[in-house]
């Protein structure tokens, strides 16, 4: 059932990758190779992380830090601030557990998947590069990008690390198991402050302590997939070592204790390296121009499509007399030319709709396949059908103009005589609030009109806000 549930959960993905679309400028793919023969450290959010932190902060020079979104609190606590802090979950809860990552300074890179929640893309202050594709149907500005590969953050961070040319990654805190007392993650997260479980799952994996302990559905998919990069990579020539004895026990991966861990001398300056990147590449300074043109194309097509599913629902419900049988074959006949240009015409975009409401279209299945339909249910089934195509198409239409109007918004960002009505606008829809940082640092304070101070304020208290409420929607959800 979980897995099943997962598979279908693929309308989130998409709706965060078309949303994202005004910020995904930067693809990762240019940090290929950029840290031959290094190493790196990754760390994660598992219980044995706290035994791992004083180590990183006594060794920090000669390290380049990984970290995923949801320790932000900890390393801040700690002192530490990462290189790299990665995030690919699409849900709100991921913003709640994210958000202390604002308080890192600008030279931290956030690296993040085309899905990731928009409020933790579009409010970053820093440097970001984007995982995978921009667009969830085939485009020319889908350019060359390193995907990563799921199913958790550490999974991805850990196939970035190995593209980025590193020879040697430390795990810490990658546990994919919980402790005997029930702890899941490490002090200071919003999971160990709400208190051990108790509903551990029958689920239990080896330790590289040679102990047992339980693990969860999603742990336990992240360990095989795990399993499978690690053969990969160390096939590669990349060495990859767990550092902690209560760690899951995964193939392919060393288990080496801290005390044990040697480092060279050699500093690095991991900021410098992307920066030395940046300036190498190319940008596009018509981008937000060539994606609206994309997006208003797509729209388009999306909208052509609403009409014939409207004339084939008008068709189908009238297509049957009052006996349920069909009266007039010519409006099958229609229908069937309808389906046809579904299928042909409007590949593509039919596909994406499916893909945003499959579990409307869910609702088409028939159990019992030897059983004939009646006329009736063939009818109902085919206004299900319909349905489908304008429920998908109706949120897609929705999420395409909410997209265009927020690139109109990042246009003005970008101008010399910007627009801060339409911005402020956007950002309030959006609660994007953290935005009117940036703006500070881009615009010099003569060109802000002076009505608009007190707007920036509110902005700014509003942010300061939400990033430091911890009373948030995941603290209750995990006590």
């Amino acid at each position: 059932n979980w897995q099943n549930t997962m598979i279908l959960g693929s309308e989130n993905f998409v709706e965060r990758q078309i949303y994202n679309a005004a910020d995904n400028k930067r693809p990762v793919k240019l940090l290929e190779r950029a840290f031959q023969n290094r190493t790196a450290i990754l760390l994660a959010g598992g219980p044995s992380l706290d035994e791992a932190l004083p180590w990183v902060a006594r060794h920090r020079d000669n390290l380049v830090v990984f970290a995923v979104s949801r320790i932000s609190r900890q390393l801040l606590h700690a002192k530490i601030e990462p290189d790299f802090v990665f995030s690919v979950d699409p849900t709100e809860l991921s913003f709640d557990v994210s958000k202390e990552m604002f308080g890192f300074s600008d030279r931290v890179v956030f690296v993040y998947s085309y899905h990731a929640v928009p409020a933790l893309v579009s409010q970053w202050q820093g440097v970001a590069f984007y995982l995978g594709t921009r667009l969830p149907w085939k485009s020319r500005l889908n350019e060359p990008n390193f995907d990563g590969s799921g199913p958790t953050v550490t999974n991805t961070a850990l196939t970035t690390a190995h593209f980025m040319g590193f020879k040697r990654i430390i795990l810490a805190g990658v546990d994919l198991c919980f402790t005997r007392e029930g702890f899941t993650h490490a002090k200071g997260s919003d999971e160990h402050l709400a208190g051990p479980r108790f509903n551990l799952t029958s689920l239990q994996v080896e330790t590289n302590g040679g102990s047992m302990a339980p693990t969860s559905c999603d742990f336990e998919t992240a360990i095989r997939s795990l399993a499978f990069q690690a053969k990969a990579l160390t096939a590669s020539g990349c060495k990859i070592i767990n550092v902690s004895a209560n760690a899951a026990k995964v193939e392919n991966i060393d288990y080496l204790p801290l005390s044990e861990v040697s480092l060279g001398d050699d500093p690095i300056d991991a900021a410098a390296v992307v920066a030395s990147k940046i300036a190498h590449s190319k940008h596009d300074p018509r981008y937000y121009e060539h994606m609206l043109t994309e997006l208003k194309q797509v729209r388009f097509q999306i909208r052509a499509i609403t009409r014939l599913a409207q004339n084939a629902r008008r068709i189908n419900e009238e297509m049957y007399n009052e006996q349920g049988l069909i009266e007039n074959y010519k409006n099958k006949q229609t229908l069937d030319r309808i389906e046809k240009k579904f299928k042909r015409e409007y590949r593509a975009y039919s596909k994406l709709i499916k893909g945003f409401g499959i579990r409307t279209f869910i609702k088409l299945a028939k159990p019992f396949v030897d059983e004939e339909w009646t006329a009736e249910e063939a009818k109902q089934l085919g206004n299900v059908f319909y349905d489908a195509y304008l429920n998908g198409s109706a949120r897609l239409l929705k999420l395409m103009d909410d997209t265009i109007q927020r690139l109109h918004a990042r246009q003005q960002e970008d101008s010399g005589t910007p627009d801060f009505g339409l911005m402020i606008e956007r950002c309030r829809k959006d609660q994007s609030f953290g935005r009117v940082r940036l703006w500070r640092k881009k615009f010099p304070r003569s060109i802000i009109p002076p009505e608009f101070d007190a707007v920036f304020e509110e902005f700014e208290q509003r942010f300061v806000e939400i990033a430091s409420n911890k009373n948030t929607r995941h603290f209750a959800r995990a006590k």
